[in-house]
């Protein structure tokens, strides 16, 4: 990188252009919920979060579902 600045380097244009690491980072702070729609929001993101997830619990669809 030049110049040794903040910010200096990529330019992020669209949602779909997040690194990795920032949105596993971001997601990871979200309820499980939370984050099945996030992967709903492009095919980068669902590839990414599927790559990255650790855990889901979906204990909240399944409540969701009994209710029904």
């Amino acid at each position: 990188m030049e110049g040794g600045g903040m910010g200096v380097g990529r330019v992020i244009t669209d949602w779909s252009d997040i690194p990795v690491e920032l949105l596993l980072r971001v997601v990871s702070s979200l309820d499980d919920r939370t984050v099945v729609v996030a992967s709903a929001v492009c095919c980068g993101w669902r590839d990414a979060i599927c790559w990255g997830l650790t855990r889901i619990s979906f204990s909240c669809w399944w409540e969701y579902l009994l209710k029904q």
